[in-house]
Formats: C-alpha cells, sequence, structure tokens
C-alpha cells in the first residue's frame, strides 16, 4: 500500500476547491471515494503518530454520521423547508414532513456507510476490536 501524504491530500483538496462545490455534488463518486481516503489517512496518521487506535463501534459511529453528512451534500434539496408562520398545526405537518423525507434518507446514508466501511477496513494499519 503506497503512503498517503499530505501532499496528496492537498492537491485532491485542491482540485476540489478549483472545480466548485458545485462539481461535487454532481460527482458522488468522487466525493465518497475523496472522502474514504481522508478517513483511512486520519485514522491511519492517529495510530502511527499517536498509537490510538479506534474501537470498532468509534469507527462505524463516526463513519455512519459522516454517510449523512454526504447523503445531506447529496440530497438536500428534498430536506422539508420550516413553516413560516409557525402554527401547531404547521409544526405538526412539517415533522410529519420531516419524518417522511428521514426515510429515503437514513436508507441512501447506509448504503454510502456500507460502501466507506468496507473501503476504510480494508485500508487500515490495524483491525479494530468490537467494544
Amino acid at each position: 500500500m503506497k503512503k498517503f501524504s499530505i501532499g496528496d491530500l492537498l492537491a485532491v483538496l485542491g482540485a476540489l476547491v478549483l472545480t466548485g462545490l458545485g462539481w461535487a455534488v454532481g460527482h458522488p463518486e468522487a466525493v465518497i471515494s475523496l472522502v474514504a481516503v481522508i478517513l483511512i489517512w486520519v485514522v491511519n496518521f492517529l495510530f502511527t503518530w499517536k498509537g490510538i487506535k479506534l474501537s470498532k463501534t468509534w469507527l462505524t459511529g463516526i463513519l455512519f454520521v459522516v454517510s449523512l453528512g454526504l447523503t445531506a451534500l447529496f440530497k438536500l434539496e428534498l430536506f422539508p423547508i420550516w413553516p413560516s408562520p409557525s402554527t401547531p398545526e404547521a409544526i405538526a405537518a412539517w415533522l410529519t414532513s420531516l419524518i417522511t423525507y428521514a426515510g429515503p434518507i437514513v436508507a441512501y446514508a447506509t448504503g454510502l456507510y456500507n460502501i466507506i466501511l468496507s473501503k476504510v477496513l480494508e485500508k487500515l494499519l490495524y483491525q479494530p476490536k468490537l467494544q
């Protein structure tokens, strides 16, 4: 496995900044790959530099939060808008639409999580233990 240097990371982030965030939203596979590489680099860096081994519980929790963040990046246009007159009926309707919205979002995030988890576990310098 080739070591990932800070220069590689800066080159990838520079390309992302130069092409713009609009490009990132239109190319989710590239962003998912970039995030997986960054996560692998950070976890391996913590392990080699400080000897910190994240447990599988912490690692899966972090990866799922990252997956939810990526899902928000790719699917945010579907998020229900807060009601302008905040009456109890409007808030109840908003909560209903939020719950309806949450199902597909969590399903999409779970798919991203499975992809990222397999790549991260494959490239780690240690095997995390379940705690």
